[in-house]
């Protein structure tokens, strides 16, 4: 039987795929199941498949039509049977599923290797009632606890961590550490930097220290030698009076471009184009700049070119080194920790008797990599005959290393290994996900140094079969074309090795369908931040107006954002713009115009002098079309229509009824209330 790769792009079949093949496979006996492993990344897909797979035995066992079209229909095909016998054994194969459900290995790499582990504890060294960690950062911060703990006793991590507050202190005016260390420590739970971390070991860190002092003190020269050169134009400019907008492009010209450097911040060391332009074109002057000062920057010309040069001379020789150096003084306190937290974080996980999910690939690969045969896999190599894998551009190498000798044993009996994957959506990297390896499959990626690999790549490229899903069932064809243009030309734009990620990637699809549109507009983002958010927000919201307007309904519309913060000031605004949005933002109190109206109306009647509570109100009034105006007219003519000494709450109310809104003023005890 082959070892399978089908290459797919969204909306092109892929679990309709898997599922297909897990029947083909489970139909030939009834209790053929027992022998399949179907792994894919997350719960929800593994849910998703488990649905599918028996979804589909229960339809198919109804016989009748179900038989004879779709999956159906390939299956008697693939089987070579008919309908009739095709429901007989969909029928069979459904009871044994629900009657032994705990044999239905449809799952995620991690809870697979969990019962490895589970079923192995004791043969690699772990407690046999241990407990699995999730939170990464709950470990971290007792074992960093512990670590500055030793701050007095230990003399070695205490000069490094005295250094590394000195450091962080002149550097930001900021002492904690402990975010930092964790950043750093991070790694110790990601299979990438287990190498450098474990050659950083054999360090000591009283040699880091020293290193670090060397790095710091040529920095500082260096920043020192060059700042000193932006000062005498910094002083040059000051002395004649000239003010920064009156040179070309203002604060984004030659000036500001001084004063960067002269505060020490070298990474601005290249000139923006205008400062170019300035310096090779002779181009000096804004149209704002005043005659006189005209020729004091003609006057200081050449002290300006001269430092300019200096910088660049200076700049082009030593600042990318200087710029590499402040990276490393960044991290080096920091990772020259690592051993010591790491040190505490195996104390602690041994008393509590835990161990973290990210552990269970390391453990296995210590011995999965070293044996022709590992031991571990003897009972799971009789059980599995046949592996299904989902998503695998997202299975880390560790993972992919740790299922090669059940894949080996598989493909050597002549039973079957599907993989599929998609290049194009790796988004698991953070998770040690690695496309490369899927890429490069049939070869083993990073297999370099391990003996019995090259006997498991040589069976992988002996039955190697790879295919592609090219229909896409999903999308309109606007939007499959606008795919194929866009990755075909971001293939031919990039290095032989992203370019084998977009192989094969041109999508076909099924006729009938005329659906499907892409447009893509850039927003200028040339001056502040908060501008660029305000075009975005009001250009959402024009378009939401537009596309209403064709008559689509607002149920049909979705505003997608690149991250958690972008999305809540997105619905916070559409909001406020009254329109009903429907996400987590939306469900907060906080978010609801008429909430915090009525905290306005109560905030007012406590201190009628608030005058952010009167902005409010009005501008709720002034939104939802009760009074007329927009926020700044109504406030100034609220301010200009209050009459001294008068009483609040009066004053709002008797405003409120002159722009002609209905309101009933009542007297409760002594205080004033109005009605609206």
């Amino acid at each position: 039987m082959p070892f399978i790769l089908y290459r797919s792009s969204a909306g092109s079949g892929k679990t309709y795929t898997l599922v297909r093949e897990y029947l083909r496979l489970a139909l030939t006996s009834p209790m053929q199941f027992r022998h399949i492993l179907a792994i894919t990344f997350t719960n929800k897909a593994a849910d998703e498949m488990r649905q599918r797979i028996t979804g589909t035995l229960a339809r198919l066992s109804e016989g009748g039509e179900e038989c004879m079209k779709g999956m159906g229909a390939e299956l008697t095909l693939l089987l070579g049977i008919d309908g009739k016998e095709l429901a007989s054994r969909s029928g069979k194969v459904l009871r044994e599923i629900l009657h032994g459900y705990e044999e239905f290995s449809v799952g995620t790499i991690d809870s697979f290797m969990h019962r490895i582990i589970r079923i192995f504890a004791r043969d690699i060294h772990l407690p046999l009632r241990f407990e699995v960690e999730m939170d990464r950062d709950e470990l971290l911060a007792r074992a960093i606890d512990l670590l500055i703990s030793r701050v007095g006793p230990d003399s070695v991590v205490t000069d490094i961590l005295v250094n590394f507050i000195e450091h962080k202190f002149r550097e930001s005016g900021n002492w904690r550490i402990e975010k930092d260390i964790t950043e750093v420590a991070r790694e110790l739970f990601m299979e990438s930097g287990q190498k450098e971390i474990s050659r950083m070991s054999r360090t000591s860190p009283s040699d880091i220290l020293a290193a670090a002092d060397k790095i710091i003190a040529w920095n500082s020269h260096l920043r020192r030698t060059v700042s000193e050169a932006a000062s005498v134009a910094i002083h040059a400019i000051k002395a004649s009076g000239i003010q920064m907008d009156s040179f070309y492009r203002g604060n984004a010209g030659i000036a500001k471009y001084f004063e960067y450097i002269a505060q020490g911040n070298l990474s601005k060391w290249k000139p923006n184009s205008y400062v170019i332009t300035t310096v090779e074109e002779n181009k000096w002057f804004s149209s704002k700049c005043p005659a006189s000062e005209k020729e004091a920057i003609e006057g200081i010309r050449d002290v300006l070119l001269g430092a300019f040069h200096e910088i660049q001379e200076k700049g082009s020789r030593k600042i990318p080194k200087y710029l590499f150096y402040e990276m490393v003084i960044k991290n080096i306190y920091p990772f020259s920790l690592l051993v010591e937290v790491e040190k505490h974080l195996e104390e602690i996980k041994s008393s509590r008797q835990v161990i973290h999910i990210s552990e269970f690939n390391r453990r296995i690969a210590a011995i999965a990599m070293n044996e022709p045969a590992p031991f571990i896999y003897e009972r799971l190599g009789q059980k599995y005959r046949h592996f299904l894998l989902d998503e695998f551009q997202d299975t880390s190498v560790l993972q992919w290393q740790n299922l090669l000798p059940l894949v080996e044993n598989s493909l050597s009996e002549g039973h079957t290994t599907l993989v599929v994957g998609d290049g194009k959506q790796a988004i698991y990297r953070w998770r040690n996900g690695e496309v490369e390896q899927f890429v490069r499959l049939p070869e083993i990626y990073n297999a370099e140094g391990h003996p019995w690999m090259q006997q498991r790549e040589s069976i992988l490229r002996a039955t190697f079969e790879p295919r592609e899903l090219k229909m896409n069932y999903r999308s309109g064809p606007g939007i499959i074309e606008f795919n194929n243009g866009f990755f075909t030309f971001v293939a031919g734009s990039s290095d032989s090795r992203l370019r084998s990620i977009y192989q094969g990637l041109v999508q076909e699809y099924p006729g009938g369908n005329e659906n499907g549109r892409v447009q893509i507009e850039f927003l200028d983002d040339s001056g502040p931040t908060s501008d660029y958010e305000q075009k975005s927000l009001k250009r959402v919201m024009e378009l939401v107006e537009k596309h209403t307007g064709m008559g689509y309904r607002l149920r049909d519309i979705a505003v997608l954002c690149r991250k958690n913060e972008e999305a809540s000031l997105m619905a916070r605004y559409l909001l406020q713009q009254g329109y009903p949005v429907v996400s987590a933002e939306s469900l907060h109190l906080d978010a609801s115009r008429e909430v915090n109206f009525l905290m306005a109306c109560l905030k007012y009647m406590v201190d009628p002098d608030d005058m952010t509570a009167v902005a409010h109100i009005l501008n709720f009034l002034s939104v939802t079309g009760r009074i007329p105006g927009d926020l700044h007219n109504l406030i100034a003519e609220y301010v200009h229509y209050t009459e001294p000494g008068t009483n609040g709450a009066r004053d709002l109310f008797n405003y409120l009824t002159a722009l002609g809104l209905p309101v009933c003023r009542n007297t409760i005890e002594g205080q004033s209330h109005f009605e609206i």
